[in-house]
């Protein structure tokens, strides 16, 4: 539970601030679906690290590597989870210009 924090809140916040900020083109989707996904693999390292460091769960080998393999399938989760983030991400911010230029207009 405490890798996947590590590993979804850098990918989440990484692609709202980039789906927000950048044209909307699918060039600058895949922009912001891999640095999504380089966040999440970042968060994933560091919370790797942050529990053997803090001995937040007891690492021994045979733990060691179900961490391991537990980081492998957050990292290939948020690396399908984030088209779909950015894509309503995209969709929302859309939906909020249209909304503003209808009350422009009126």
């Amino acid at each position: 539970m405490l890798l996947q924090g590590f590993v979804f809140i850098p990918c989440i916040v990484v692609a709202v601030l980039f789906a927000k900020r950048l044209p909307d083109s699918l060039l600058y989707s895949v922009v912001v679906w891999l640095s999504a996904t380089i966040a999440a693999l970042a968060g994933a390292i560091l919370g790797v690290l942050a529990i053997d460091y803090w001995h937040l769960i007891p690492i021994d080998p045979i733990r060691g590597s179900d961490l391991v393999l537990s980081t492998v399938v957050h990292v290939v989760m948020a690396f399908v989870f984030s088209p779909l983030l950015v894509l309503y991400v995209r969709r929302q911010a859309r939906k909020q210009a249209e909304r503003l230029r209808i009350q422009i207009l009126e």
